[in-house]
């Protein structure tokens, strides 16, 4: 076992000092970030409800997006593409989901255990609740 892994705790406090120390101008450059962090928030606020950038599923299989538009995706860090699938198949997912829930007492286990997740969260295995649907969507061309 290395020196480190006794102390993982001091390891990063001290890898953090010498990064810190390799660093110049830590204070200005978090001036920055902040200065920036800060357009950005008043940015995605004035956009409000247009913040999330949308396609046309047509759009990206046609190669019709722009080249703003992709820039604009990168900046958001995420996009929504509509019409992927029809109304129908999508309906029925939305119903399935809500029998779930109906029937597995969703809501009212998860005011039973509100505030549990977070001491355990970290140690769960990921959810599997909409497994059903998800095995479904996941094989779909129309994704990939």
């Amino acid at each position: 076992m290395r020196d480190w892994m006794h102390n993982p705790r001091q390891a990063v406090m001290d890898a953090k000092a010498v990064l810190l120390a390799r660093m110049p101008n830590v204070a200005l450059r978090r001036q920055r970030l902040d200065e920036w962090l800060a357009d950005e928030v008043a940015a995605v606020q004035a956009e409000g409800a247009d913040a999330v950038p949308q396609l046309a599923y047509r759009e990206v299989c046609n190669g019709t997006v722009s080249a703003a538009e992709r820039l604009r995706i990168r900046r958001r860090g995420g996009v929504i593409i509509r019409n992927v699938f029809d109304a129908q198949q999508a309906t029925a997912w939305n119903a399935a989901i809500g029998r779930y829930i109906d029937d597995n007492n969703y809501y009212r286990k998860a005011r039973d255990k509100a505030g549990l997740d977070q001491w355990i969260y970290a140690a769960r295995k990921p959810d599997a609740r909409w497994r059903r649907i998800q095995t479904g969507i996941r094989p779909c061309s129309r994704l990939w």
